[in-house]
C-alpha cells in the first residue's frame, strides 16, 4: 500500500485558444468511459495516458493515481489557467502531463506544488512566481493554551520569518528561532517535551520542510 501524494497542478498559457482546447479534451476524458478496468474509477490518470498514448498504454506510463474533477478555466490578467488536484502513489506524476502538453499543446506551461508527509516529499515548480509563492511547509499537532490538541490549519509559509511568527503567536511555550528547518524542528520538539513532560499522552509533532524545486521535465513519463 503506497503513501499518497497530494499535488496541485496548474496549466496556464497566454494562448487562450490552446488552453481552452486542452481543457475541453481533459474534461471529455474525465467524464467519458474508462479506457480499461482499474481500481481508481472515475478520474484515473491512466485514462489520460491511454487516450493520448494508446500505443504505449497506461501500464507502461507513470500514472498511478487519480484526480477528483476538472474545474473551469480561470482568468489571470493576460493568461488563462485551470488547476487539477491529484492523489498519486508516493510522488507527483508530472511527467505524463508535461509530455502531453509538449506533444499536443506546446504553448501551455505547468506549475505545481506537491506534498507527501510520510517520506517528507515536498516539491514544487513555479518559475514565473504566479501561483505558489510558499517556500516552507509546516504540519503540526501541538498543545494549545488550554492544554488541548490542536492541528495547524494553514500549512504554507513564504519564509522562515513567517514560521517564527506562527510559532511565537501559537505555541504556549517559547521556541528559539533557527533558519535551518531541521534544527528548528528539533528545537520545537525539545521545547514541547519540556512543556508537556516526557510521560504526556499527547500525539504531538511538528514538521518544518522547505520545498525543493523540481522542473516538470525531470519527472519520468514511462517506467524505467
Amino acid at each position: 500500500m503506497p503513501n499518497w501524494c497530494s499535488t496541485c497542478i496548474v496549466f496556464y498559457s497566454e494562448n487562450k485558444e490552446q488552453l481552452a482546447a486542452f481543457h475541453k479534451r481533459m474534461k471529455e476524458i474525465y467524464e467519458g468511459d474508462a479506457t480499461q478496468e482499474n481500481s481508481f474509477g472515475k478520474g484515473w490518470l491512466g485514462d489520460f495516458a491511454n487516450t493520448f498514448y494508446p500505443e504505449i498504454g497506461a501500464l507502461n506510463i507513470e500514472c498511478r493515481g487519480s484526480t477528483d474533477y476538472i474545474p473551469e478555466i480561470e482568468h489571470k490578467g493576460n493568461i488563462d489557467c485551470f488547476r487539477i488536484l491529484t492523489m498519486t502513489a508516493w510522488t507527483a506524476k508530472i511527467g505524463l502531463f508535461y509530455k502531453i502538453t509538449q506533444d499536443f499543446y506546446p504553448d501551455i506551461k505547468i506549475a505545481y506544488v506537491s506534498e507527501e508527509g510520510g517520506c517528507e516529499y515536498y516539491c514544487k515548480w513555479d518559475d514565473e512566481g504566479l501561483f505558489f509563492k510558499e517556500d516552507y511547509y509546516v504540519d503540526a499537532c501541538y498543545p494549545n493554551k488550554d492544554g488541548e490538541e490542536e492541528y495547524i490549519e494553514e500549512h504554507e509559509f513564504s519564509s522562515m520569518e513567517q514560521v517564527w511568527k506562527w510559532l511565537d503567536e501559537t505555541m504556549p511555550f517559547k521556541v528559539r528561532h533557527f533558519r535551518e528547518e531541521g534544527k528548528q524542528e528539533r528545537t520545537w520538539r525539545n521545547a514541547m517535551t519540556k512543556y508537556v513532560g516526557e510521560e504526556s499522552d499527547g500525539d504531538y509533532f511538528c514538521v518544518i520542510a522547505k520545498y525543493y524545486e523540481m522542473p516538470p521535465w525531470e519527472f519520468s513519463f514511462k517506467f524505467q
